[in-house]
């Protein structure tokens, strides 16, 4: 997305880059990730919240996943470790006490690198309130092609609640 970034800190505070986000946010996107991308754009991130460990399975390129932490009061949140060029068809771990991770292009993360600081926009779109449908209509059609002769006791209740007549 477009206004998702991460904003990259070294430790005296000074910004040293930012990258631009793909946040994995959904079940189909956090299962597929990166795999069978060609390359990684280099400025480029995705974005793994509640994330402790990661697969390279089907990847084609090598990548650097920043792991991260709790979020501090302004809003930062401490890079606990970067596990540098792992590598397609490894597995990598992060730290006790990750909260999530950054995949990007391998070789790319700073070696000064802090804090980051995360602005994310869900990739969900805005729930509208749809008026279910309302299936009396279509019951009652239904009834009425149905019934075969006039006295409608075959139909019990269902007639009796359509019609207005009791039995």
């Amino acid at each position: 997305m477009a206004d998702s970034e991460a904003r990259l800190f070294d430790t005296t505070g000074k910004s040293i880059g930012t990258y631009r986000l793909e946040v994995m946010d959904t079940f189909w996107k956090r299962f597929m990730g990166l795999m069978g991308r060609d390359d990684v754009p280099i400025g480029n991130a995705a974005l793994f919240r509640k994330c402790s460990s990661i697969h390279m399975f089907f990847m084609k390129v090598p990548l650097d996943v920043i792991w991260y932490g709790a979020a501090r009061p302004d809003g930062r949140v401490p890079v606990l470790s970067v596990s540098r060029d792992v590598k397609p068809w490894q597995l990598s771990f992060g730290p006790k006490h990750t909260h999530g991770c950054l995949e990007v292009a391998a070789g790319t993360v700073p070696k000064n690198l802090d804090a980051i600081e995360i602005e994310a926009a869900s990739s969900d779109r805005p729930k509208t309130t749809v008026a279910p449908p309302d299936y009396r209509d279509i019951v009652r059609d239904r009834i009425q092609v149905t019934r075969c002769d006039d006295s409608m006791a075959h139909l019990g209740g269902a007639a009796a609640l359509l019609h207005g007549r009791t039995f």
